[in-house]
């Protein structure tokens, strides 16, 4: 599924971003309004029950990246037809959905108690989010268009995944690819049903679905090679079982520092990169088929980010390891 920013964020702030921080926060304060006194203030502390972060924040410094919360908002440009209302509904339902699998994720992880007040929230997040969608009135189901399906397609592909990494020491590609796209059916839902209501075609819709993938995936694959020393330490790294892939199912030394070595001379962290980048492109080509050019500019610089740490951890093996130390220290800094 999609995750938090992967880029420091930045102090100048361009007027689209205003737009979308300010579309995002206002749709959450318009869904805490909308519930009985007694779960509102449950609702705003979220974040921190969640414990996404520190301090209270609204979720636009949590997630820094508009495609995260406001993927439809970014889509409106190739919908002319869309009102502002159905924009704000679209926006509503998707980031509603985000906020409700990661606390489905906290919970399953054990990072946090399903106490009766967060499972509360939590349905009151679902309710609202399916509200938003049946709104408009689209006649579709499945993963691709209902949320609840969206969720158990997702559990299902994370368990797959998980019972993988649990039996397997390693795993090519083709393996790894097809785990990962079983697991990023929350970015569908809103921005499918929000295009097709708006009228976009059938040929669209198709073009829609492989750019919201690609998007995905191209943030699992990167995020795979940044947090690859951290996942090994719990046992479930891909980086790892496809560098013992690579080097016919030898296990050798497990260690990190036996590791990093290996891994550079494989090109494991290199190649990861690298199918971010073309995922990312993919996405890039399907968002300017549809005329979406805020996607546009958000693929192509992600594609050129994620190139650029490629080009780095070639040059420098752990070059993406300390990387993502410095970013995380950054985002640290900002939410002081």
């Amino acid at each position: 599924m999609i995750t938090p920013s992967t880029e420091p964020r930045v102090h100048a702030v361009a007027p689209v971003t205003v737009a979308w921080q300010a579309l995002v926060d206002g749709c959450w304060d318009d869904f805490v309004a909308s519930l009985p006194e007694a779960v509102r203030d449950d609702a705003r502390r979220l974040p921190l029950t969640l414990r996404l972060t520190p301090k209270p924040l609204p979720w636009s410094r949590i997630f820094h990246q508009e495609v995260t919360l406001a993927l439809p908002f970014t889509l409106a440009e190739a919908l002319p037809s869309a009102s502002p209302a159905a924009v704000r509904t679209a926006v509503t339902a998707h980031m509603l959905g985000i906020v409700a699998a990661f606390g489905a994720d906290r919970i399953d992880d054990g990072q946090v108690k399903a106490t009766p007040r967060l499972v509360r929230t939590l349905d009151a997040v679902r309710a609202a989010r399916d509200a938003a969608v049946a709104s408009f009135g689209v006649q579709a189901s499945g993963p691709l268009y209902d949320h609840r399906a969206s969720d158990l397609a997702t559990v299902e592909g994370n368990r797959a995944e998980q019972r993988f990494l649990a039996e397997h020491e390693s795993a090519d590609v083709a393996t790894y690819e097809r785990l990962s796209r079983a697991k990023q059916f929350l970015v569908f839902p809103a921005a499918m049903t929000f295009a097709r209501a708006a009228g976009l075609d059938a040929e669209g819709l198709a073009l829609l679905e492989d750019m919201c993938l690609s998007m995905a995936m191209g943030l699992q694959f990167r995020d795979d090679a940044t947090d690859w020393e951290d996942d090994h330490a719990e046992d479930r790294s891909w980086a790892v079982r496809l560098l013992r892939h690579a080097e016919r199912g030898d296990a050798g030394a497990c260690d990190v520092a036996s590791l990093r070595g290996r891994m550079a001379e494989a090109g494991i962290i290199v190649a990861l990169l690298d199918g971010a980048a073309r995922h990312f492109e993919t996405a890039r080509d399907a968002a300017r088929r549809l005329s979406a050019e805020c996607i546009v500019a958000w693929s192509d610089k992600q594609a050129r980010l994620t190139h650029t740490l490629s080009a780095g951890e070639r040059e420098a093996p752990g070059h993406i390891v300390r990387w993502e130390i410095a970013r995380k220290q950054a985002r640290s800094g900002v939410a002081a």
